[in-house]
Formats: structure tokens, C-alpha cells, sequence
């Protein structure tokens, strides 16, 4: 028997290598960011750093009438099409959107 079946069988079983390879949580809020997520603090930061694996982008709509503005999903863009209004592609995690405070209307 080797020793990772001997820690095994003392931990009641499954991997402990597998335990003690995946952290708890990521460690990337730790390192040295300069925000630029934010997109000059129009958006919440992200949960995970740029650089980290988990960091994934995704393509979301700004949608701006009279100088206001909403934050939709792909398949919401038809829901607002008026006269005046612009589109404009950007790309936030999905975290980042989550946390955009709720829309008040036009």
C-alpha cells in the first residue's frame, strides 16, 4: 500500500491530494490590479483579477437614450428598439453584470 492509500483509508477515504490541490478560494483578489474592469468606475469589479483563469469575459449591450443608459444580454437587444437610440458592444464578466444596480427606465 502507498502512503496516498494510507492517507486515504485514515481520512475515511476519497483523494486527499485532490483536497489539498483545489484552494478554498481563488487568490487572485490578492494581486496588484489597476481596475481597468471598471471601465473608469462605470462598471463593479470583478470577482476575479484579469490573468485568472476564472476571469471570462463576456459580450454584453449598452444600450444609451437621452443620456441614459442600460446594460442588456445578446438576447434582450430587440426589446428596445426606438428612434435614437445607440448600441455599443462591451464586454463584462458575468459577475460584473450581475451587480450593475437594477434599471429605472428611460
Amino acid at each position: 500500500m502507498n502512503t496516498e492509500q494510507n492517507l486515504n483509508e485514515d481520512m475515511g477515504g476519497g483523494s486527499v491530494l485532490n483536497d489539498v490541490l483545489e484552494p478554498v478560494a481563488c487568490a487572485c483578489m490578492s494581486w496588484c490590479r489597476d481596475f481597468r474592469e471598471t471601465q473608469g468606475g462605470k462598471y463593479p469589479i470583478s470577482d476575479h483579477a484579469p490573468g485568472c483563469d476564472k476571469y471570462k469575459l463576456e459580450q454584453f449591450w449598452r444600450i444609451c437614450l437621452d443620456g441614459s443608459a442600460i446594460v442588456i444580454e445578446e438576447h434582450e437587444k430587440n426589446l428596445y428598439g426606438v428612434d435614437g437610440t445607440t448600441y455599443e458592444p462591451i464586454m463584462l464578466t458575468r459577475d460584473q453584470f450581475e451587480r450593475i444596480p437594477e434599471f429605472q427606465g428611460f
